[in-house]
């Protein structure tokens, strides 16, 4: 166990790759993580100025040990930079049990389910891409919105699964066939619901991730046409996982 992690809530796992995906977007795979159902997440660590030092990340995919995390390097910040200069055989510690209820086990059926994604807020989607749990919908709109157009990663891997309708988005550039402009925005507008050829409904259920700003502001269009926060105590509609 790394130094100051302590073992009854972090155990030791090795990264077995490393794959920049665009600038300052990594992908870091590990062995050693433990089980969970998509859309939770877990917590890495590093000593950093001798120092533990922990984040939450959610899977992007993974299993049997093997875990996925798509991680943003921001340059200000004192955990990402150091997990994206992390090498093959480096240790890394991550907690003893995944966590987090933004799962489709939680998400009632629909007709429709809408995901709503900001930058590495699209890593619980990737992983939910194969769960047998997706089959209850009889479509999924997959909405991924980031600041510049080579983020958009995993696109063919998206776009292999049957069921889902791939809208992307770019709000600092233009980018041939792509989009640009925020989600709620595009939103608002009536884009995003033209582009998917399906409007959004009260009988729809809607997961949002990342930003939160982004989840604030669309929570506030979908409240407008009657969806509701589901909870434990009342069933409704949107679902969400917010990103710092």
């Amino acid at each position: 166990m790394l130094e100051g992690f302590p073992e009854r809530r972090f155990q030791t796992a090795r990264v077995t790759a490393n794959n920049a995906l665009a600038t300052c977007l990594f992908e870091l795979v590990v062995e050693g993580a433990p089980a969970f159902v998509p859309g939770q997440f877990v917590k890495l660590g590093l000593q950093v100025g001798g120092e533990p030092v922990s984040r939450a990340y959610s899977f992007s995919g993974g299993g049997g040990g093997e875990g996925r995390f798509l991680i943003e390097s921001v340059i200000e910040g004192t955990l990402s930079p150091r997990l994206a200069e992390l090498k093959p055989g480096d240790e890394v510690a991550v907690s003893n049990k995944a966590v987090g209820r933004f799962t489709l086990q939680h998400v009632p059926d629909a007709p429709v389910l809408w995901w709503f994604a900001t930058g590495t807020g699209l890593g619980p989607f990737l992983a939910m891409l194969h769960d047998p749990a997706l089959e209850r919908f009889e479509r999924v709109v997959l909405v991924h919105g980031c600041r510049l157009a080579d983020c958009l990663c995993f696109v063919e891997q998206i776009k292999a699964v049957p069921r889902i309708t791939y809208v992307p988005l770019v709000s600092r550039e233009e980018a041939p066939g792509i989009t640009r402009g925020r989600c709620t925005e595009l939103m608002a507008a009536g884009v995003l619901e033209e582009q998917a050829g399906i409007p959004l409904t009260a009988d729809h259920q809607v997961m949002l991730c990342g930003n939160p700003q982004m989840i604030t502001d669309m929570r506030a269009l979908l409240d407008q046409r009657g969806l509701r926060l589901h909870t434990p105590r009342a069933a409704g509609q949107i679902h969400m996982e917010k990103y710092w």
